[in-house]
């Protein structure tokens, strides 16, 4: 049985992904980040441990291990609004 693609990625390219704002934005952030220390946005945010704790019908996904920010979220947000992944 041949592996089927979720039809939002058959109509996307990495040509309008890469190419929208959303992800220039998200590579120049990402840059930013590589300087920060996860030990550094823990004491920053004593709470990051709580906020950045998903819980879904297949798991629970912890990323305050990640070296994500707020910021991120909101940039990967506006990346999926932008090129209609959250559709």
């Amino acid at each position: 049985m041949p592996y089927l693609k979720p039809s939002f990625i058959r109509h996307m390219t990495a040509k309008n992904l890469t190419t929208s704002q959303a992800w220039t934005a998200l590579n120049r952030h990402a840059k930013e980040m590589m300087s920060t220390s996860i030990s550094d946005l823990f004491k920053n945010n004593p709470l990051r441990s709580e906020q950045l704790l998903v819980a879904t019908s297949i798991g629970i996904f912890d990323f305050a291990k990640n070296n994500i920010s707020e910021e991120t979220i909101k940039l990967l947000d506006q990346l999926f609004s932008e090129t209609e992944l959250n559709q």
